[in-house]
This record gives C-alpha cells, structure tokens and sequence, in this order.
C-alpha cells in the first residue's frame, strides 16, 4: 500500500466522526505523525556533524559504522557511505536497533542513493592478535580508504575539492603549501 498524506477533507470528516473505529483511526494517524516530526528531529540531530560540514563546502562526508564488536565469535565489519546533502532515507537507524529484514530493505536503498560505499571486515586472527577495539577502528579505516583507492584508480570528478591533497594528487596538482598557523595569519 503507498503510504502518503491523509488528505484535509477526510480528517476533518474522520475528527467529526464521534464512533470508536474513527477514533482510533485518528489516534493512529496523529502517532504516525509524532513518530514521523520525533524522527525528522532525531535525523537533524544525527546529521549536525554532516550539517555543519556540508554548510561549510564539504560534500564527501562519509558516515562510518561498526557492527560484530560485542558478539564471542566471528569478524568485526565497518561500512562506509557518502550521501549528497539532503538525502533522505527513512527508517535508516543504527543497524543494532533495526531487524534483518529491515536492514536488508534499506541496505538497497542506501546502496542506490550513496554516492560512494563500502564495507570492510577484519577477522578473527586480527581481532586477537591487536584487540577488538584496534580491529573496529581498523575496519572502518578499510571502508573509508575504498573512497581513496577509487579516487587514485577513477581519477577526480568535477565534485573533488582541488584544495583537498587525495584530490589534488588524482589530478596531478602540487601539494599545496602547509596552512600557515594562527599567528601567521594576517588579521582580519
């Protein structure tokens, strides 16, 4: 079923209506649209890191997640998605919170939407050999580098900041100079 907007005249046909089924179907709708405006929050606040960012002329800005740090057995995963600002994609949560049908669902969706993805393991041997911490962080670092290494093999695209070095370097511009530090600065 398409799920979209209650239209005007039907509620207020609905909220005339003084029978329990009417009732309850408003009590249904006005809790969708709690759920929908708590999650239109939620996702703002989640997004203030990206938001700020993207307000400042970033436009790859990769979100990182681990899974598999808790469980006795088995490899830690990380993946990695790059999103053009404003994406939307509903129901999109931390994995943990979300059942395998659901995540399934919108691993398609993300997948379809991202400009870039990837995700990493590292296995067992690894995890034991520098602890489960280090090998979360590593995984990330391994979904995060296949944006690198797709730059390097692709080349830069128009939406690359020539300012920023794996950039640069992809169109076979010079290292730019070091920033100067704040007393170097002129003031102004």
């Amino acid at each position: 079923m398409e799920k979209r907007p209650l239209e005007t005249s039907v509620e207020q046909i609905l909220r005339a209506d003084t029978r329990a089924g009417a009732r309850a179907i408003l009590a249904s709708i006005d809790k969708r649209r709690f759920e929908n405006r708590a999650g239109g929050q939620r996702l703002r606040k989640m997004l203030r890191f990206e938001t700020s960012l993207w307000e400042s002329g970033q436009r790859a800005v990769a979100g990182v997640e681990e899974a598999g740090m808790s469980p006795l057995a088995g490899p830690v995963s990380a993946g990695a998605v790059i999103l053009k600002p404003g994406t939307r994609i509903v129901g999109i949560d931390d994995s943990k919170k979300l059942d395998a049908s659901a995540r399934e669902e919108l691993a398609k969706e993300i997948k379809a939407k991202a400009v870039s993805w990837c995700v990493a393991f590292v296995e067992v041997e690894a995890i034991d050999a520098i602890n489960i911490y280090w090998a979360g962080i590593q995984a990330m670092q391994r979904a995060v580098r296949a944006h690198y290494e797709a730059l390097a093999r692709l080349g830069a695209c128009a939406a690359h900041r020539r300012s920023f070095g794996p950039g640069r370097k992809a169109l076979g511009l010079r290292a730019l100079p070091p920033w100067p530090s704040a007393s170097e600065r002129p003031a102004g």
